[in-house]
């Protein structure tokens, strides 16, 4: 057999071994209580095999409190006889040991880097947290797959905190390689030379063999000789002079572009001065991908009762819809409607090894949880800050990750340990008898309005998303779920107040009142989270702008963005800053109008019946925006027309396409002076329009926004919708408003999704 032929061998062996000790940890977990779905699974065959469905319906629907119903399933045998424990996804030093060693076979091969990445980030979670020096050498193992694989940032981070974290540094020659490849890299040339010459001593100390010595010293002199050649001071001399030449060359050419720019009079001075400011925007989507950006402030003033929204916008009461977000005054498009913290967020169970647990931000140089081996954050300070919303779950992560209890419950088990026990236990019987928390609220709500059209809104203080009653009171829509809806999440909510007392939620021996009492409030916010919890989004980046998608990676409840009602046709879009929700107007929202969000179902996208459909089954409503009641087509709505602009005639106003052989002259009024001037209006805005997607593709996402804003107010004016381009302006500013979130440049190199 050949040497590569006995690698593969040598590779599926340790795949196999690796295979083996995890389906030995699937048995411990199996040992640790049912999980949800085999739970409902027996439930569910006894009630057939016993005929007593219709029984069971019958008495479950005379219940018409979510405490009644808690009760109900609480008498079933199969929830009586339920017990689960605790189950850290522990450190496993066995399993840690056979990744790094396939990581050893395949880091050999550059083709091989990515998959070596991964097997060492499986290494890293597996390593007990006070193996230091074995955690060092991984770091540093895995600061050299991500050199390997051009992620020099990354690289620097790694091999930075295994010198940092290792009781003997001086065993660590290899990160002292990759810090000097690194500066390199930068043309830190004077940096790096101590790192290379540490690098070698270390070699040269070590229990490596003579033919690996002798292969790293070959490969870290020659790159060590080109270093010290560029820090010579004649050459440091000649790079200087060259980025001054580039300096005064940029400075040339936006001084030649600003006059040219002016003498076009096309776009608004501040847009000039926006695109003249490269050094925030030149590093695009490189930068994005190592810093979260900042979050964008409020417009308008802050509100005086809704802590996370503008002051241009007030809640009210309107029969038929609830409560709404109303504008007081006109917000004009790209104005910050609201900046909503979440009470609660989580990451996706697919997203668990590759985001950071407090704050959902993607890393390539993650910290694993000290206890499990399923959770990673970002940095020491995001560690220490997440530390005591993941003490609980940490040790039922494998029950509320169950697929088959649904990806809510990991949200709903936060929402509750955000609160703490002592003080659920204080509020225990104002919430039980709180008639807001009835299935007939909706209708006490109505009876309050005694038949008036609008109301004000009766919440009394400020509306804060770190007060557990804004996200307890969010609607749940129970008068209109189905039997099968409910006594599903009734058992589910039973199942997580089970998981909080094997987590210690309630301290030692709870009483079963207590964790019905849980029970209770988790189907609660089973219910609301399934038509009021959000996604927390990442886009993500392409050369080609087209092919832009946002990944769902996490979710969240946000109170304040939560009183918002959906259109299909919105007028805000919504994109996250790490785990914050920003809402921001994409037109025109006069005075009075309502502040419109979308749920998902555009107008444009998906068919009416389509989309009226699910947002019956999931939200509960039947959706009667400006699209639906229209019957609005689907896009490119009237083929050959991009653009409907009214007659600027006042006394006209009739609709014209601007593919109508652009004629100069109205065919209602007979117009040529105004309606020709607005023409060539409109072939100039489209320019400007284009001008904007060549920024979106060379990610200047602000500089493109403000040429779409000012796109988007000229539409305003003279537009009539729906029109192919005026979809296609406000489809772009959806994409640009979440390029200026959480983004990340897909790299073919690093496959991290």
């Amino acid at each position: 057999m050949d040497d590569e032929g006995q690698h593969q061998d040598q590779v599926q062996q340790l795949q196999e071994q690796m295979g083996g000790q995890q389906w030995h940890q699937q048995q411990q977990r199996q040992q640790c209580g049912p999980g949800f779905g085999s739970l409902y699974t027996t439930v569910c065959d006894r009630i057939r095999a016993e005929n007593i469905l219709d029984t069971v319906m019958e008495h479950f629907q005379q219940c018409h409190s979510d405490q009644a119903r808690i009760s109900y399933v609480w008498q079933l045998p199969e929830v009586r006889e339920l017990q689960l424990k605790s189950h850290t996804s522990g450190k496993c030093s066995e399993e840690a040991q056979s990744c790094e060693e396939l990581y050893d076979m395949l880091v050999n091969s550059e083709n091989n880097a990515a998959r070596a990445l991964e097997v060492v980030q499986r290494a890293i979670l597996k390593t007990p947290a006070d193996d230091t020096n074995v955690l060092a050498r991984r770091f540093m193992k895995r600061a050299w797959a991500l050199l390997l694989l051009e992620q020099f940032d990354d690289a620097f981070t790694d091999a930075s905190r295994a010198l940092h974290i290792a009781k003997s540094p001086g065993l660590l020659w290899n990160a002292h390689e990759i810090l000097a490849h690194c500066h390199a890299k930068m043309k830190s040339y004077k940096k790096a030379e101590p790192h290379f010459v540490k690098a070698l001593e270390g070699l040269r100390k070590s229990s490596a063999s003579n033919e690996e010595k002798a292969a790293v010293a070959g490969r870290v002199s020659t790159v060590f000789r080109m270093v010290k050649e560029e820090n010579k001071p004649k050459n440091r001399a000649k790079e200087t002079n060259k980025k001054q030449q580039e300096m005064k060359t940029k400075k040339f050419n936006k001084k030649k572009k600003k006059e040219q720019t002016k003498s076009e009079n096309s776009i608004d001075e501040d847009v000039i001065r926006e695109e003249e400011n490269d050094e925030e925007e030149e590093a695009g989507m490189e930068k994005s991908r190592h810093k979260l950006p900042e979050v964008p402030k409020i417009s308008l003033g802050k509100n005086s009762k809704l802590d996370c929204a503008s002051a241009a916008v007030s809640v009210v009461v309107i029969e038929g819809r609830g409560r709404c977000v109303i504008a007081n005054r006109d917000i004009r498009a790209g104005s910050v409607v609201m900046v909503d913290k979440p009470y609660a967020s989580v990451v996706n169970a697919d997203q668990l090894h590759q985001r950071c647990n407090n704050c959902c931000r993607r890393c390539l140089t993650s910290l694993p949880c000290l206890h499990c081996a399923v959770v990673v954050f970002c940095s020491d300070e995001c560690r220490s800050s997440g530390a005591a919303q993941h003490r609980l779950e940490c040790s039922v992560m494998t029950h509320l990750y169950d697929a088959t209890l649904g990806k809510m419950a990991p949200l709903v088990f936060r929402i509750l340990t955000a609160v703490s026990w002592q003080r659920l236990k204080k509020s225990k019987e104002k919430l039980l008898s709180d008639p807001l928390l009835e299935d007939e609220a909706p209708k006490l709500i109505e009876s309050i309005m005694e038949g008036n059209e609008q109301q004000k809104w009766r919440w009394e203080g400020h509306y804060s998303p770190t007060d557990y009653l804004t996200t307890l009171y969010l609607v749940t829509n129970a008068s209109k779920r189905s039997f099968g809806d409910h006594f599903k999440r009734a058992l589910s909510a039973v199942y997580i107040s089970q998981c909080l007392a094997a987590a210690g939620f309630f301290g030692s021996n709870p009483g079963a009142d207590d964790i019905k009492f849980a029970a209770t409030l988790a189907v609660r916010h089973l219910q609301s989270c399934s038509c009021n919890a959000y996604e927390i989004s990442e886009m993500q980046l392409k050369e080609n702008i087209a092919e832009n998608k946002s990944l769902e990676i996490g979710g969240a409840v946000y109170p304040t963005v939560s009183l918002s009602n959906h259109s299909c046709f919105p007028n805000v879009a919504r994109y996250n800053v790490g785990t914050c929700c920003v809402l921001r107007a994409t037109r025109l929202i006069p005075r009075g109008a309502e502040v419109l969000d979308n749920y998902g179902y555009y107008f444009h996208v998906i068919p009416q019946v389509e989309r009226r459909d699910t947002l019956r089954l999931q939200y509960k409503f039947e959706c009667s925006c400006e699209a639906c009641t229209g019957s609005w087509p689907l896009y490119p709505h009237r083929q050959g027309e991009p653009i409907i602009f009214r007659c600027p005639v006042t006394e006209c106003n009739a609709h014209s396409s601007f593919l109508d052989g652009r004629q100069m002259e109205c065919k209602s009024c007979g117009d040529k002076q105004l309606y020709g001037k607005l023409v060539k209006s409109i072939s100039t805005r489209l320019d400007n329009y284009s001008k904007a997607l060549s920024l979106m593709h060379d990610a200047k996402f602000e500089s493109a926004l403000k040429v779409l804003l000012q796109h988007q107010e000229f539409l305003e004016t003279q537009a009539v919708y729906p029109a192919k381009h005026y979809t296609d302006v406000q489809e772009m500013l959806r994409q640009c408003l979440n390029c200026l979130g959480n983004t990340h440049c897909v790299n073919p190199k690093v496959n991290t999704n």
